[in-house]
């Protein structure tokens, strides 16, 4: 069978849809903490291996980094349509610590009154040159659009038609993944 590395990049290779910078995420993912599978033939890995590479980062009060880990080594194995798959969550349950429930308690954080937002404007339209002036102006213009981070802080002018006064954010940037006017 093909080695674990060789098919992970025949899997990212055949998945456009994931974009460079999470691609790069993933790669990195792999090396930092399934190197153990990397030169394995995808058809002599077991779930005791990919239990410990988990277990590894199978730890704190969020597994994200382990439950993002485990589906993409998941995927990666699937492709090579190894119907014995040891990364399928049902195999590795039972090997791996129980998921503890978060500690933190989320903190409530009051909004602004719309009635003051008019003067938090202004005052951002006052901030002169400096490391302040590109964050006032991104937080202006999601003021202005009523978008989220990601999709206003990543605006391009290419995507504004000033004729039709209309702003397109391309899907990749919605949370929704499909395109929006504005």
């Amino acid at each position: 069978g093909l080695p674990f590395d060789v098919l992970a990049e025949h899997y990212f290779g055949h998945h456009t849809e994931i974009g460079a910078s999470q691609l790069d995420r993933n790669r990195a993912l792999l090396r930092l903490h399934a190197a153990p599978l990397m030169k394995r033939p995808v058809n002599r890995i077991t779930r005791q291996e990919v239990a410990d590479v988990l277990r590894s980062i199978w730890r704190g009060t969020s597994n994200s980094k382990g439950m993002k880990l485990r589906a993409l080594i998941e995927r990666i194995l699937n492709a090579a349509d190894n119907d014995r798959n040891p990364a399928t969550w049902g195999r590795l349950e039972s090997l791996l610590p129980a998921r503890s429930k978060k500690t933190r308690k989320s903190v409530k954080v009051a909004s602004l009154p719309y009635r003051q937002l008019p003067t938090l404007y202004a005052e951002l339209t006052a901030v002169g040159e400096g490391p302040g002036l590109t964050a006032a102006r991104v937080l202006r213009f999601l003021i202005l659009t009523s978008v989220r981070l990601k999709e206003g802080s990543g605006a391009r002018l290419s995507e504004i038609d000033y004729d039709k006064k209309l702003w397109t954010i391309p899907a990749d940037r919605m949370k929704i993944k499909e395109e929006g006017d504005f």
